[in-house]
């Protein structure tokens, strides 16, 4: 008995230990690995304070900088946009203030596209201040910020491409029930309206309302034919059901108006 539960216990610690293991292994992983300007600058309003970053992760992860001071969220910040990012490599936050401000702290933010769902994976200290009389000086940008700005764009526009695509797809799927859907409800009230006339009416009445029932049937027999000789001669059958289907409505729409002004 002794044995059995030790057994137990070295299998349920093993699992976790297990467990522990992936998710260590699955925890994505972000470091700072530079700024410009320094960690110690004044700048002009609405000038940008850029961070590279450098990313290891197992599933889509969305980054983004955000200023802090006395451990609060800097308001009126304007932040990166953020595409997905998978695998290993390197990527661009940067933020900046319009007006006057100042930054104790810097977090990079990731998400895994759950807008609730946020959390810190990298912080660094700065002394940064937004001044507005700082001189609004342009300075050509350092060769790690022009490459990832470029590649930050090129992931935007294939995430903004991939999603209207599934939306044309998704909006091609719906269109595409539809018509089945109509064609579906177009080819039952074809054959039951006609076999109703059929049923209900009598005499010469009962013969012309079989004239569509026949046509319907004459074209379905005739796919049925074919196709078993040649699978390939009626790929548009689902057409020629219908186009029988909505003369056979036709039809009894016509005889029955006519029946009406007899009777």
């Amino acid at each position: 008995m002794r044995r059995s539960r030790k057994l137990k216990c070295a299998w349920f610690c093993l699992a976790l230990a297990l467990a522990a293991t992936r998710s260590a292994h699955a925890a994505p992983q972000v470091r700072i690995l530079e700024t410009e300007p320094a960690s110690a600058a004044t700048l002009a309003p609405n000038a940008s304070f850029y961070l590279r970053l450098s990313y290891q992760t197992e599933e889509p992860l969305r980054l983004w900088a955000r200023p802090y001071r006395h451990g609060v969220q800097v308001p009126r910040a304007l932040t990166n946009a953020s595409p997905e990012y998978l695998g290993t490599g390197e990527a661009l936050g940067w933020f900046a203030i319009s007006g006057s401000g100042v930054v104790d702290e810097v977090r990079i933010v990731a998400s895994r596209g759950e807008a609730e769902h946020e959390w810190v994976v990298a912080k660094r200290a700065v002394q940064l201040r937004w001044d507005g009389a700082a001189p609004a000086t342009a300075q050509p940008k350092a060769a790690w910020i022009v490459r990832l700005l470029h590649d930050q764009q090129q992931l935007l526009q294939r995430t903004a491409d991939s999603s209207r695509t599934g939306s044309d797809v998704r909006g091609a799927s719906a269109l595409l029930g539809a018509f089945v859907v109509l064609v579906a409800a177009l080819v039952i009230a074809g054959l039951a309206l006609p076999l109703h006339a059929v049923w209900q009416w009598r005499g010469a009445w009962r013969l012309a309302a079989a004239l569509p029932v026949g046509l319907i049937g004459s074209v379905v027999a005739r796919v049925l034919v074919d196709v078993a000789r040649d699978p390939k001669s009626h790929n548009l059958w689902p057409f020629e059901v219908l186009q029988a289907a909505v003369i056979a409505l036709a039809g009894v729409a016509v005889l029955s108006l006519v029946r009406w002004l007899r009777h």
